[in-house]
């Protein structure tokens, strides 16, 4: 659970730096 917890935040990260 913690690793696909941490995988969503990554991407989640990355997301946003993308939109910007």
């Amino acid at each position: 659970m913690q690793s696909f917890s941490f995988e969503t935040t990554y991407l989640c990260v990355v997301n946003s730096l993308f939109l910007l």
